[in-house]
């Protein structure tokens, strides 16, 4: 092969490539699982505090997916890239059913008077039909030894 043709050739596969790495990325979607953390064992003191500096785990069938960590106000937000976060499955359906969110930093970092064991979870639910948005439907308390089965909850 020449190297004139050589050329061509590296350039029309390079055109390839690139038009399919394009139509990929345009379909993919961002998904935002976005909510508030209190600092409270009970999900209906709605006086509680925010949870600052809280870590907030996303996690499907046990496994981590996504991190984040709270802001001052105990807010935080999880950006998903669809197509690479989980390998092209239909994140958008299955998230709802398989993950769960789950604070990691102990309650008594943000009150002295809480517990040191145990963990804040949460289902998550989507905020309108339209958006991604996704949030939690409410997070509670469970012990150390009930995470066994996070699904339960």
């Amino acid at each position: 092969m020449t190297m004139k043709s050589l050329l061509l050739l590296v350039v029309v596969l390079t055109v390839i490539a690139g038009n399919g790495v394009q139509s990929q990325l345009i379909n993919l979607q961002i998904l935002t699982v976005t909510g508030t953390v209190k600092c409270t064992q009970n999900y209906t003191d709605t006086n509680a505090p925010p949870f600052r500096g809280a870590q907030v785990q996303l996690l499907s069938g046990g496994i981590i997916i996504a991190n984040a960590t709270t802001d001052i106000n105990g807010l935080f937000n999880i950006n998903l890239n669809v197509g690479v976060t989980l390998n092209g499955i239909l994140i958008n359906v299955d998230i709802l059913e398989t993950c769960i969110l789950k604070v990691t930093t102990p309650l008594v970092h943000c009150n002295a008077l809480l517990t040191t064991s145990g963990v804040l979870v949460s289902s998550i639910t989507r905020l309108s039909l339209i958006t991604g948005v996704l949030v939690p439907e409410r997070f509670i308390f469970v012990a150390l030894s009930s995470l066994d089965c996070p699904h339960a909850v």
